[in-house]
């Protein structure tokens, strides 16, 4: 079981690098449902960049 949540955690970490934003958008909300402080740079960097996540 937690390995298919640490699959499901990198899989949505990627998707934050893709181009389109609604993709990156949707990666934020399942990591900040997951409530993992280890992905809270992540979601910083999501809210603050330039591409308007």
């Amino acid at each position: 079981m937690e390995d298919l949540i640490e699959q499901a955690l990198r899989y949505s970490i990627a998707e934050t690098d893709s181009p389109a934003w609604h993709v990156r958008a949707a990666a934020g909300r399942r990591l900040a449902a997951a409530r993992i402080e280890s992905v809270a740079g992540v979601l910083h960097r999501l809210l603050l960049d330039a591409h308007d996540t």
